[in-house]
């Protein structure tokens, strides 16, 4: 991801990939024929301003392509949240995520999945740590709640690194994630292990 400073506000430009390999491929009586990969590309370009010393606003546009085995599709969205800060380590927020086009695989659309969340995070330990709860509602599953927590290093002059864990109600498999990240400057890279 890469952000700069426009007018009163900041904008940024970022690259989600998730990718599963060596998934099996069977017919339909069962048999395995072979593998394949699934993989999702959105490209983010992003932009938040501060409203005021409470209220800040954001937006992204997202590029969006999905691909499973041979078949590609394609998609648009849009994502816009706001934010209030009523104390200084103290912020609640509301988004809402993938209003857009529906994504089309053989002919067969598919409407993104669009969710609404509330939330709330504290700053604590000199505000190197922070803890969120989000409530989060889906369009096409069951509302669950979402929980976790960030703890960031100053490594030197511009340059931080942060370890964070989080934990989601109503999976089956999976409910805890975990993941690290690294800032220079104006540069950030995030790494995670989130449940699928």
């Amino acid at each position: 991801s890469y952000n700069q400073p426009i007018g009163k506000g900041v904008m940024a430009l970022a690259l989600v990939m998730v990718s599963i390999d060596n998934l099996e491929n069977r017919n339909t009586q069962g048999d395995l024929i072979g593998t394949f990969s699934s993989s999702d590309i959105a490209l983010n370009i992003s932009y938040g301003v501060e409203l005021s010393s409470k209220f800040s606003f954001g937006s992204s546009f997202k590029i969006i392509q999905e691909k499973i085995d041979t078949y590609n599709a394609n998609a648009f969205a849009l994502d816009a949240g706001i934010v209030y800060k009523p104390k200084d380590k103290l912020t609640f927020g509301a988004v809402i995520q993938n209003v857009g086009t529906d994504i089309t695989f053989i002919n067969e659309a598919n409407q993104l999945p669009t969710l609404f969340k509330i939330g709330a995070g504290y700053m604590t330990m000199k505000n190197r740590l922070v803890l969120s709860l989000d409530v989060n509602n889906p369009i096409d599953n069951q509302p669950y709640i979402s929980a976790g927590a960030e703890y960031s290093l100053s490594l030197k002059k511009n340059m931080d690194a942060s370890i964070r864990a989080g934990y989601r109600t109503g999976l089956t498999v999976a409910d805890i994630s975990y993941g690290v990240g690294l800032r220079y400057e104006k540069f950030f890279l995030d790494l995670a292990m989130v449940p699928y």
